[in-house]
């Protein structure tokens, strides 16, 4: 595939960069595509999705409203359950917005005598703000009561003093009263949003049950063990203890994973070494792992600027340094490696859930497994895994405690991210509703990009762990800053005040949120920049399709945003 082939593998020829080309790569590559003329036998399915790049069969784009939920399927079940949750919590959210009708209805016309007049703000008229107040008197106030944080910091305007030598003290009374129809909506509608929560789990799970069978991948066929021994890494060894194990059972594929991060990361280095090195030849040279030397000759030295500014190195100082790579490769190479994972693939879903049957069991019956499905007396831990695209093979070898450990020093980074951010959001809303409302956005907005930092230090066995460990950190910082800071931080006697207070922080809030992300996904700043703007200017073919690429996306934050 253009920019994303093998590079340094073979000799090849710095393309010059064509910009028509780049946007046909966009067009068939990057954007999904089904076939035009073929449909999907499957229940509920329309489309086939067509491999990138296909050119035997006329494609056409995934039509925007004509495409059923089942093809979503085709992304990753996650996609198709998150798109579905989305159209669901849509619907309620529309029900839930019809139901709350009249409780609007009752705050605009008969919540106050005043008519609601003094409101400040016009979109807040159908809110439970309360204009309609009064000064009376408080004989057992004293002043320690509105000097106590959080009413300190707010506008002392709920409260007076008598002139003179009296303690007497008046507080602004609340006049608006509310009625029943208001209460049973209100409890109509959270009981309703907690039913279609409870509705909601249910056919999630029925969803992905649906999705799973509409779609045949390699872990329906797969199970991963978990415990091997560390010399246990012949395929054909583990190909025989199953068959011999199970009747009618066939081995069809035996991968081992081995505990060769070190020699990985070298590996991936060196590799950027050759992209970087590749990445300074001019176009129309010949670019060839093989002879470095040759390839040096061809690179410009870098300027000046790039040198003191970027700090770029020259040619040859790259050069040394995949020397000196080269070397500690193979010293790495030569260590032998323990088995850390393997994955067993049969012929048919029948022969995998027969085998998870027999051989999943408590830890506390390991003493009574029957001696056939022992390896060299070892009872295994086995279990159905993950798609090969999103096991992270690196992490396969980190003891679970390692990864507790990680996992707990992770939420404890988090939960002191929490206690920084409700610190500034308190000192902004010292000065203004507004400003705190503007710094809870700039925090959620900022908080996936942070939580995607933290996640990255913790070793995850698949990306369904890693997005899951992620979605739990982001969830409680935006829950945290939204709603339970804001709530702390709002004083009592403010709760429905009209002004600057909390019911117009909530609405500043929530307008934002709803018209921030959605405007942002939208108008995809960062990939028209990069389409239009860097892509033009690109130095080759490579960079410039590389520019077209589909930004990454975690299904795990686009939950959050719901």
């Amino acid at each position: 595939i253009p920019g994303n082939e093998e590079e340094g593998l073979e000799e090849k020829e710095i393309a010059h960069p064509i910009l028509d080309k780049a946007w046909e790569y966009f067009e068939h590559y990057t954007l999904p595509r089904c076939f035009a003329d073929r449909t999907d036998t499957a229940p509920g399915r329309k489309y086939s999705r067509a491999e990138p790049g296909e050119d035997q069969e006329k494609t056409i784009l995934y039509p925007v409203w004509g495409t059923p939920m089942a093809d979503m399927a085709d992304f990753g079940i996650g996609v198709g359950m998150y798109f579905d949750m989305v159209r669901f919590f849509g619907i309620v959210a529309l029900i839930a917005g019809f139901m709350s009708t009249p409780s609007i209805l009752f705050f605009i016309n008969d919540y106050s005598s005043d008519e609601r007049e003094g409101i400040q703000n016009a979109l807040n008229i159908g809110s439970a703000i309360c204009t309609n107040t009064t000064w009376v008197p408080c004989p057992n106030c004293t002043m320690d009561v509105f000097e106590t944080w959080p009413t300190k910091t707010d506008n002392p305007s709920r409260v007076a003093k008598v002139v003179g030598d009296s303690d007497l003290f008046f507080i602004k009374k609340n006049n608006c009263e509310l009625n029943g129809t208001f209460s049973i909506m209100n409890l109509a509608t959270i009981l309703f949003f907690a039913l279609a929560t409870l509705v909601f789990i249910f056919l999630q799970r029925k969803m992905r049950a649906h999705l799973d069978e509409g779609e045949q991948t390699t872990s329906d066929y797969s199970i991963r063990i978990k415990n091997p021994p560390h010399n246990a890494k012949d395929p054909e060894s583990w190909k025989a203890f199953f068959e011999s194990a199970f009747e009618d059972v066939h081995v069809t594929v035996c991968t081992v994973a081995i505990d060769n991060e070190d020699l990985i990361d070298k590996l991936v280095k060196r590799r950027k070494l050759l992209l970087e090195l590749q990445n300074r030849m001019p176009p129309h040279m010949s670019f060839c792992a093989e002879d470095l030397e040759r390839t040096v000759l061809q690179c410009p030295e870098p300027g000046f600027f790039s040198r003191v500014l970027c700090c770029s190195a020259g040619p040859k100082d790259l050069y040394d340094k995949i020397q000196a790579m080269d070397e500690d490769i193979e010293r790495t190479a030569d260590v032998t490696f323990p088995a850390s994972s393997v994955f067993i693939t049969f012929e048919t879903e029948e022969m995998q859930r027969k085998v998870l049957e027999e051989m999943t069991y408590p830890k506390i019956c390991k003493g009574v497994v029957d001696s056939r499905y022992k390896l060299e007396g070892l009872v295994l831990e086995i279990s159905e895994p993950d798609e090969p695209s999103s096991i992270r093979w690196k992490d396969l070898d980190e003891l679970k405690s390692t990864r507790i450990m990680q996992r707990l020093i992770t939420f404890l980074m988090t939960c002191g991210l929490i206690v920084v951010g409700a610190v500034f959001i308190a000192l902004a809303r010292n000065k203004s509703i507004t400003w705190s409302a503007v710094l809870i956005i700039v925090f959620n907005s900022l908080t996936p990009m942070v939580v995607r930092y933290l996640t990255s230090f913790e070793s995850h066995i698949d990306e369904t762990s890693y997005m899951s460990s992620a979605y739990v950190k982001v969830t409680i910082l935006r829950w945290v800053n939204t709603a339970i800071v804001t709530a702390i931080i709002s004083p009592f006697a403010y709760t429905i005040a009209d002004g600057e207070h909390l019911i117009e922080g909530l609405r500043i809030l929530f307008t934002a949120e709803l018209v921030q992300r959605p405007l942002l996904q939208l108008t995809d700043i960062m990939g028209n920049l990069k389409r239009h703007y860097f892509a033009p200017r690109a130095k080759d073919q490579r960079r410039m399709n590389l520019l077209f690429s589909s930004a990454p996306y975690s299904i795990g934050e686009r939950y959050t945003d719901v």
